[in-house]
């Protein structure tokens, strides 16, 4: 794991009585010119609706990315990842059923909670 590219961005979206908070790192330099961001689409969403995470300017070379529930980034905390070259998608322990992950980092919540900021993670060659 190499040094930060960029220091880290966090953007808050302020749902009805909802914070999403979304963290993300670089593990590698990367020359991007564009910075991530993550968009909630509904921008406002009521509990019990589904949003879907629509996450932009992604470099070229991402390898994978995770999502998190909450502040922590740890096993326990793993919703989901996704590996670009297998195609795979993996659960983890923080995954209930709710949530979809998508080959361009975005995430699906359905019937959301006020227990639902994420986190995601994204790492590049």
């Amino acid at each position: 794991m190499g040094t930060l590219s960029a220091p880290p961005c966090t953007q808050r979206i302020k749902w009805k009585g909802l914070l999403l908070t979304a963290s993300l790192l670089n593990f590698w330099n990367l020359p991007t010119t564009a910075q991530v961001t993550i968009e909630a689409q509904p921008p406002k969403v009521s509990e019990g609706k589904d949003v879907l995470l629509l996450v932009h300017n992604l470099p070229q070379n991402l390898t994978g990315y995770i999502w998190y529930k909450g502040q922590m980034r740890d096993l326990y905390h793993y919703i989901t990842s996704y590996v670009v070259d297998g195609e795979i998608i993996i659960y983890g322990p923080a995954y209930s059923g709710r949530e979809t992950a998508y080959s361009n980092a975005s995430l699906l919540i359905q019937n959301v909670t006020r227990e639902d900021p994420m986190n995601v993670k994204y790492g590049t060659q």
